[in-house]
């Protein structure tokens, strides 16, 4: 049986979840300013949005309640912390790559907030 990781409040679950949008959203969006042409934007927003929701998806810690909880690929905690990083810094160098510096400050500190006012789950995933 995997143990549950640390409880996570519906604020701080809804934080979450906007950031991860946020993140997959900047990919995608990066990803189609750098084609032209509309089939081609689409189609370069839909890769670099769904290579950035795939890993997001994919390599998780059993039992991490910031997640469904599933692993579909199992991780150690490091390589989730790591990949999180990864992502979010992606989506931060992707709007301040589209220009949007002060919207990447902000993605950027709200990011850093959420991750030490849930820190138990970072000692949690360190653990694993």
């Amino acid at each position: 049986m995997t143990d549950p990781g640390p409880t996570m409040s519906w604020a701080q679950a809804s934080l979450r979840f906007a950031l991860e949008l946020i993140a997959w959203g900047a990919a995608a969006w990066w990803g189609a300013s750098l084609f032209e042409g509309t089939l081609a934007s689409v189609v370069g927003g839909v890769i670099a949005g769904g290579i950035s929701m795939g890993v997001w998806v994919v390599f998780n810690v059993p039992g991490d309640p910031s997640r469904s909880g599933e692993a579909p690929v199992v991780v150690p905690g490091w390589a989730r912390i790591l990949l999180e990083g990864i992502v979010f810094g992606a989506g931060a160098g992707a709007l301040v790559a589209l220009g949007r510096s002060g919207v990447a400050a902000v993605f950027t500190a709200l990011v850093v907030f959420h991750t030490i006012a849930y820190r138990e789950r970072l000692r949690w995933l360190l653990d694993r």
